[in-house]
């Protein structure tokens, strides 16, 4: 075990909603001096057949077979969980139904399986920290229980809490609906060829409920969790990136230069996450598309979020668009 102590990380995370700009913030963070990205890393841990984003397979990537090889030799971290056993506890304690379970766990003697989980967890950010021969990990998965299990489990644990208009996740569900890309909801992709007014509800309440959950990490462990809204990183990064930078402990400098000077930044290994990581280099390009939402469905949406709209500072009534 003393061989992993100089690697053990300052660990990173990124949490909120699907489609809010997490993995564009992922690899700025990645781009930081002493500081590795891996994208989301729940749901992309168990596809070693999936591509890494330097193009080779998972199972393939030179880095993360040594990840997994630095993982099985914490005997005294892991007790004979093997990669596979770490992926499914990582899956089934990072799931929005065991947020209770995670909540309440501080209140009784730790169970068995989770004190498993925060183990196998610790030696596989040892290992990402090994590989990489960096100080801090971005783990950009976006799930909230797993956002609540580290801050209450892990040392040194910094999270974002990133929040994006839900019009416009809604918005951006919609355009891919129709253009056959499904809608994604617990964990499962459905076609959603059909009845997409039922989807977009589901996804209003899913950005409500979402939110709050993590509102009340943030009411849990305060001192270890900043708001960041997509919205002021796009419009005015240089100072949300210092903020971040300031929160975490780390040097933003090089990133913030690269995004005033519109300069190509690098991606390491990601896994999972939106499509730009599969790119080779990336500038921070802002001025993205926006899809309109529907007059009903903005309505629907303002209606049953509207507390949390004020909470975050997002348009009212007065604005509905046409």
């Amino acid at each position: 075990m003393s061989e992993f102590k100089k690697y053990t990380p300052q660990i990173i995370y990124i949490m909120g909603r699907g489609h809010s700009g997490s993995t564009i913030l992922d690899l700025l963070l990645g781009n930081a001096e002493n500081v590795e990205s891996v994208g989301e890393l729940l749901s992309g841990m168990g596809r070693l057949d999936s591509q890494c984003s330097c193009g080779a397979k998972i199972k393939n990537c030179e880095f993360w077979t040594n990840v997994r090889n630095f993982t099985k030799k914490e005997k005294n971290l892991v007790d004979e969980m093997n990669w596979g056993d770490l992926v499914k506890i990582s899956h089934y304690f990072g799931h929005i139904y065991r947020f209770p379970r995670i909540f309440f766990s501080k209140m009784w003697p730790m169970q068995k399986i989770i004190e498993k989980y925060k183990l196998g967890t610790i030696a596989l950010f040892n290992s990402i920290a090994k590989a990489a021969i960096s100080k801090v990990v971005v783990d950009s998965s976006k799930e909230v229980t797993r956002g609540l299990f580290l801050a209450l489990f892990l040392p040194n644990v910094r999270i974002i809490h990133l929040v994006r208009n839900g019009e416009q996740i809604l918005a951006s569900n919609l355009w891919r609906m129709k253009n056959g890309e499904g809608f994604k909801f617990l964990r499962r992709k459905w076609k959603a060829k059909h009845f997409h007014g039922l989807f977009l509800i589901l996804s209003s309440i899913s950005w409500v409920i979402g939110n709050l959950l993590a509102e009340l990490v943030g009411l849990c462990v305060p001192d270890c969790i900043i708001r960041i809204h997509y919205e002021d990183l796009c419009e005015k990064p240089e100072e949300v990136l210092e903020k971040i930078g300031a929160f975490i402990e780390c040097d933003m400098s090089s990133v913030i230069s690269a995004v005033k000077n519109n300069k190509l930044m690098k991606i390491g290994h990601n896994i999972a996450g939106n499509r730009i990581r599969m790119r080779n280099t990336f500038k921070f390009s802002p001025k993205s598309r926006l899809h309109l939402l529907p007059k009903n469905y903005q309505i629907f949406f303002r209606i049953i979020a509207m507390p949390l709209i004020v909470r975050y500072g997002y348009p009212s009534f007065y604005k509905i668009h046409k």
